[in-house]
């Protein structure tokens, strides 16, 4: 929610002709709230909305349909939202325009150790900010990280102008529909690519966390770029140091 109303908010909003929003939801009464907020907000349309009931399944259905599938079980987190972008991306193949991608990444049960150790360094200089002691303040950096990127959507428009898209961190990322409709599943899992994701934590299909770092991936699918681990990958590109014959490793 406090996503949503950055992005009315920081002006955003006011700048789009419309707005399309998919969600995946746990909670019933949150999703009511959701749908209150945008209920006067004439240019937001839900054109995507599932209740995720059961986490039971292990593949990953290569297509999706709009409108959504009503029984669906299988639980694919953030994959199933960037796989109906993708989808209307694709359905909408008369017009270029921005797409924004946002997940809430775990803030109710962060994880400051370890391999996301780094990732938070990173986010905790962006933001002027000291490393995060505990879960706690870990759940307010990431929130306040994301509002701060809604919030910075005119430098984030710039950078569109010249690159295919921005990423963030934790798969957090702004595209432009052009690109992501060259979005193919079989590509994704030819044994070439595999091969070329094979240092990542990451690979099967039987994993929901297959397509973290959807944008970088995808560059590297298209031009047979190599690529290095995705939580390498911060504010990449740099919003200030835009360069359109950037490598991506």
């Amino acid at each position: 929610m406090a996503h949503l109303k950055s992005i009315i908010s920081s002006g955003l909003y006011d700048c789009c002709t419309k707005v399309y929003l998919g969600v995946n939801y746990s909670d019933q009464d949150e999703f009511q709230d959701l749908i209150d907020l945008v209920a006067p907000l004439i240019k937001i349309e839900i054109i995507f909305s599932r209740h995720i009931r059961a986490v039971v399944g292990s593949t990953i259905p290569s297509c999706f349909r709009i409108p959504s599938i009503e029984h669906c079980s299988i639980e694919l987190g953030e994959s199933e939202t960037i796989l109906r972008m993708c989808e209307f991306a694709k359905l909408t193949n008369k017009s270029d325009y921005n797409c924004l991608f946002l997940h809430s990444k775990s803030v109710t049960n962060p994880d400051i150790r370890k391999g996301q150790a780094s990732q938070f360094t990173c986010l905790s200089q962006a933001m002027a900010t000291s490393m995060p002691r505990n879960k706690c303040e870990a759940n307010s950096l990431i929130t306040s990280s994301i509002i701060h990127y809604i919030s910075n959507w005119r430098e984030i428009s710039k950078s569109l102008n010249v690159n295919s898209y921005h990423y963030w961190i934790w798969n957090i990322f702004a595209s432009r529909s052009s690109f992501i409709r060259h979005f193919s599943l079989e590509k994704w899992i030819n044994p070439e690519n595999i091969d070329r994701f094979s240092d990542h934590k990451f690979t099967s299909l039987t994993n929901r966390h297959v397509f973290a770092g959807f944008p970088l991936k995808l560059e590297s699918i298209l031009g047979s770029l190599p690529i290095k681990p995705i939580s390498k990958f911060f504010n990449e590109p740099y919003l200030h140091a835009l360069d359109k014959n950037r490598s991506i490793y």
